[in-house]
């Protein structure tokens, strides 16, 4: 597992480095909570009082369920994190000690350590004292990378959002122009008409 997540990671920057980051964080969680005993691993999914996790369909998402961060840009996808999955499987169906989990995560701790490139290191900062900082950190990099186009998110940007007409009146906001307090005498309603329309 060391290898790969090695291989993967050390090709990866910005965005997709912590997309990876993101969902190995999510692994780590799912796998203490299986070792808690929270959730077990039966034919392919993750499975507990209040989750069902098909593995299938939704193994992309686990860092979007359980990361440090919950945000939908964050899906893990791509034909090269087949040999990925499959290892988190293998370590999900044979789990047995807390022991055998503290050795993989020290492993892969000391393997995102080695590879990520400091600037990156979301994985390594999403806890302890300068965790906000770096869940601002990206943040700024989620908010600053546009999102791809999906059937979802093209729809409603299709169409541009113009206004074709004047906001409308209602009978709470009568109009739109200047609330007059009093009444202005005849003799002045021509001078100051234009004011008012």
């Amino acid at each position: 597992m060391e290898t790969l997540v090695q291989s993967l990671l050390s090709s990866r920057k910005g965005l997709d480095s912590l997309i990876l980051q993101n969902h190995l964080y999510g692994c780590y969680l799912l796998t203490e909570d299986l070792i808690a005993q929270v959730v077990r691993y039966e034919n392919g999914a993750i499975v507990g009082e209040n989750v069902k996790l098909v593995l299938d369909t939704e193994f992309a998402r686990i860092g979007i369920r359980y990361g440090f961060i919950t945000d939908t840009q964050l899906e893990l996808v791509g034909s090269e994190f087949a040999a990925y999955r499959t290892e988190w499987e293998n370590i999900w169906r044979t789990l047995q000690t807390k022991e055998e989990i503290i050795a993989i995560e020290t492993a892969l701790n000391a393997v995102i350590r080695d590879t990520v490139i400091p600037e990156d290191a979301y994985f390594m900062n999403a806890s302890g004292p300068h965790a906000q900082t770096w869940l601002w950190k990206a943040q700024d990099l989620l908010f600053s990378t546009p999102e791809p186009v999906t059937k979802l998110t093209h729809a409603h940007t299709e169409k541009a959002i113009t206004v074709s007409k004047p906001l409308s009146r209602t009978i709470r906001h009568h109009s739109t122009r200047p609330h007059m307090t009093r009444r202005k005498p005849a003799s002045n309603l021509h001078r100051n008409a234009a004011v008012y329309q």
